[in-house]
C-alpha cells in the first residue's frame, strides 16, 4: 500500500509496536527497565540475527545517547537505509512480545523532523538504550 512520504516514519513506528493481543508468556518479574532483566537482554541479543545484533551494538556504543535510524543505516551500510532499520525494529518488536512476553522494546523511541525549518523533509526515528543495557551488550 502506498504511504505518503511524510507519514512513512509514523507507519514504521506502528509496525515496531508489538501486537497487544499476541502474548504467550507472562512478563518476567520486574527488572531495572520495564521488566527487562540482564538474562532477557542477553537472550534477545543472542537470538537476534546478524543485522539486528549489529544495530544493537551500534546503539550500545552510543552509551545511552540517541541514534537516528539514518545514522544506524549509514553505520551498517543498509541498502534500503532507514527503512531497513524500521523493518528490523518492527520484527524485533513482534518477537519481544510473542517470544519474551514483554510489552515494549528495551529502548526509548522518539521522532524528530529531519530539518526543523522544513517539515516537508520528513521525520526520523531516534533510539536510545538505557546505559545498563548498553553495558551488557558491549560485553557480549
Amino acid at each position: 500500500m502506498p504511504v505518503p512520504s511524510h507519514r512513512v516514519q509514523d507507519v514504521y513506528a506502528l509496525l515496531a509496536k508489538p501486537p497487544a493481543s499476541n502474548r504467550h508468556e507472562p512478563a518476567p518479574a520486574s527488572g531495572p527497565e520495564d521488566g527487562w532483566t540482564e538474562p532477557l537482554v542477553r537472550r534477545m541479543f543472542k537470538e537476534s540475527g546478524d543485522s539486528m545484533q549489529r544495530m544493537l551494538r551500534s546503539l550500545a556504543e552510543a552509551d545511552g545517547d540517541e541514534v537516528s535510524t539514518n545514522e544506524i543505516a549509514a553505520a551498517l551500510d543498509l541498502p534500503k537505509g532507514a527503512s531497513s532499520v524500521a523493518g528490523m525494529a518492527g520484527a524485533i518488536g513482534r518477537r519481544v512480545n510473542s517470544r519474551y512476553g514483554m510489552d515494549g522494546l528495551p529502548w526509548e523511541t522518539r521522532w524528530r523532523h529531519i530539518d526543523p525549518k522544513d517539515e516537508s523533509k520528513g521525520t526520523e526515528t531516534l533510539f536510545s538504550l538505557p546505559k545498563w543495557i548498553c553495558k551488557i551488550i558491549r560485553e557480549l
